[in-house]
């Protein structure tokens, strides 16, 4: 796999990851708005640890 088609995998993984904790957090809060679901993704995402 070339560096681009990397990168392009990287990037639509990414995506799908986003999705999942948006619709994972529409579940859990069906009256949020869709701000604060880009929201709690972001933070969720910001605030993420590997250890």
């Amino acid at each position: 796999m070339s560096p681009a088609q990397r990168l392009a995998q990287a990037g639509r993984m990414n995506q799908a990851m986003r999705e999942l904790l948006a619709a994972g957090f529409r579940q859990r809060h069906p009256n949020w708005t869709d701000a604060e679901v880009a929201r709690a993704v972001a933070e969720r995402i910001l605030h993420a640890r590997t250890d």
